[in-house]
């Protein structure tokens, strides 16, 4: 560690943003080599010194030509140190969103990249060069541009292509082809540089890297292949990006490795870890010194994308994820985060989802719903154009899904079902601003009751299990999903069991789960709304008995409304006014399926309930299910 660095330390914010102190100095320019005219050994060493001279001319013009900040934070306390730089990484740090890069600095860049291709003609087996063409065009968006370059491939190591090619394609969102590309690059490295690629020590928490400091070879792999798959942010988007950005870091470094940064340090390994981390930069700013500073130093920002998540696993759920909660997945829980990322089809992501469970013997029928949230996010109130949309993701759809993963982290069933393109959906309808043409299409809800939204469903057998419910809406760079553990064990065909509670619109009454799922879920209702709660049964029946059963609603800190002789429940002929009421139970083992429609009282307020449904059987302990309420419009 340099002391003196500390003295002016490079600075990183919540939009993961790299800050440091410099000094104004004249630079160089190196002139263009001719075009054309053949090379002596002695001539291709100067033209590589120029053209890394151009490079890092290139690098230090970001401090001159870069957009000014003029309202920058540069203070407050460090969250931590990688070397030379401090990290500041709480949300609200950084205010920066893309915009356009400063006319100079592309007529830089431009004048670099001819350099660079020119180089690349007469030394067309330099690596070190191959490299820099396809950095800087693909930070001018132009990787079709780089691809072009690499195939065919130019004679340099085949690892190495396979990487620029893998970096190239997952600039321009091809998940899928740069898997492909990457796993050809990595399987054309010795297995010590394969190791050092795939390993995820910088993202990965101690447990995680004190778990694969005991494992060789195979164990190794598997353990690592696990991770990954597990990291990847959503199933319904094709490709592992989590695992490609990972990849496409290591080749970013690579890089630049050795070279000047707008920084005004070498990257080295400080800014290798920093890069694996949270990745290479995607925008740049200066930042004055303060008016009663006694110095005269300009700091440079670099930051990454404003939307960036720890989209990799955390000790919590990768040491054992089979009885992780829904919680541990959702990356905003992470006051400081360790890494960061976002994916470019749906960088801003917040979590929603229910996911209820039907138990059948040795199998359970699992049921999700979920909606796009109201965006809640940093940058929502903030004054911004949209976020560009990448080629590749023009024509993805809007969808929500899904997914059971096994304990190796494979895609073992999934489901999937169009949804709206909606700048927000609220719990069981359009949103404020939707248009209702887009909105989401359920039947005509009964007067009185609540709109109701898709139920996904899977039928799982008995093991451990990740399930990952997803909603994408590429069009508007959202998205939202609720990841859990799930362990399903066997229920005896004559152990008493009683279903997680659905919520359902009121009409018509359906006698079957599959019927119920066919109607859509409610999250949300109204005071005086009407709807339906369902639940299912199993192991009852073996005799012909009385069930007795109370249905409560209380206030989510325990306190019971008020009016619960309000509540008018309607379970066919007969009308309970205060909802308990006895039935026959049903006449023969197996799934049965129930429901009972439920008015709330006209004056009930607003806020967040619980649900809670008690069977008592004779001779038996009662059996309880309970579920959350949202009562507003």
């Amino acid at each position: 560690m340099n002391p003196s660095a500390l003295d002016h330390p490079i600075r990183i914010g919540a939009g993961l943003a790299i800050v440091m102190s410099l000094v104004w100095s004249g630079a160089a320019v190196a002139q263009s080599p001719r075009p054309g005219v053949p090379l002596s050994p002695a001539d291709s060493a100067d033209l590589r010194d120029d053209l890394e001279h151009a490079v890092d001319t290139y690098e230090r013009s970001r401090r001159r030509y870069a957009p000014t900040d003029w309202f920058g934070d540069r203070g407050g306390p460090c969250d931590e140190y990688i070397g030379r730089m401090c990290l500041t990484l709480g949300e609200g740090s950084d205010w920066w969103f893309p915009e356009e890069i400063p006319e100079r600095m592309e007529r830089e860049r431009t004048r670099l990249l001819t350099q660079l291709e020119d180089g690349h003609r007469r030394l067309p087996g330099d690596a070190w060069l191959l490299g820099q063409l396809v950095r800087y065009l693909g930070e001018g968006g132009d990787w079709e541009r780089a691809r072009g370059h690499l195939d065919p491939c130019p004679p340099v190591e085949h690892a190495w292509c396979g990487a620029l090619h893998g970096l190239a394609l997952h600039g321009q969102g091809r998940y899928v082809d740069a898997e492909r590309a990457f796993g050809e690059a990595l399987a054309a490295m010795p297995p010590d540089r394969r190791r050092e690629w795939l390993d995820p020590d910088e993202v990965a928490d101690d447990g995680m890297r004190d778990r694969l400091d005991t494992l060789s070879g195979a164990g190794w792999d598997a353990e690592v292949e696990r991770f990954w798959r597990l990291s990847d942010p959503f199933m319904l988007a094709p490709g592992n990006d989590r695992w490609t950005e990972h990849l496409a870091r290591r080749t970013m470094i690579e890089i630049r490795y050795g070279r000047d940064s707008a920084y005004r340090i070498r990257f080295r390994d400080d800014l290798t870890e920093v890069t694996l981390r949270y990745g290479w930069e995607v925008g740049w700013e200066r930042r004055p010194a303060p008016a009663a500073s006694v110095r005269s130093e300009t700091s440079v920002v670099g930051h990454q994308h404003p939307y960036s998540l720890p989209w990799a696993l955390t000790d919590e759920v990768a040491l054992e994820p089979v009885p992780s909660t829904a919680e541990a997945w959702i990356p905003q829980s992470q006051q400081i985060p360790r890494t960061g990322y976002a994916p470019l089809y749906a960088p801003n992501i917040l979590p929603d989802g229910e996911v209820l469970l039907f138990p059948r013997g040795r199998e359970t029928v699992v049921v999700a719903s979920i909606v796009l949230p109201r965006d809640t996010s940093w940058h929502a109130d903030h004054d911004h154009p949209p976020l560009p949309i990448l080629p590749a993701f023009t024509d993805l759809p809007s969808e929500s899904g899904l997914f059971a993963l096994d304990a190796s982290g494979r895609v073992s069933a999934g489901v999937r079902a169009p949804r709206p393109e909606t700048s927000g959906e609220t719990d069981n309808g359009p949103g404020e601003g939707d248009d209702p043409r887009t909105a989401a299409d359920s039947s005509a809800p009964v007067p009185g009751s609540p709109r109701a939204i898709p139920y996904h469903h899977l039928t799982l057998p008995t093991g451990d299990w990740v399930v990952s419910l997803e909603y994408l809406a590429p069009a508007i760079s959202r998205g939202a999903r609720l990841r859990s553990g799930l362990r399903i064990e066997e229920r005896l065909l004559d152990q008493p069991t009683l279903s997680d509670l659905l919520l359902l619109p009121a009409e018509p009454e359906p006698v079957t789960l599959e019927q119920a799922l066919g109607e859509g879920a409610l999250r949300r209702a109204a005071a005086g709304d009407r709807f339906r709660v369902g639940w299912e049964t199993w192991g009852l029946g073996r005799d012909e008995e009385a069930f007795s059963y109370t249905l409560t609603l209380s206030e989510d800190d325990g306190g019971i409304v008020d009016r619960v002789a309000g509540w008018l429940g309607l379970g066919g002929d007969d009308v309970v006014s205060d909802l308990e009421w006895t039935e026959r139970g049903p006449d023969g083992l197996g799934a049965h399926f129930r429901s009972i429609e439920v008015e709330l009282p006209p004056d009930l307020a607003d806020g967040r309930y619980v649900l809670r449904l008690v069977l008592a059987t004779p001779g038996r302990n009662p059996l309880v299910s309970e579920r959350r309420l949202a009562v507003g419009r």
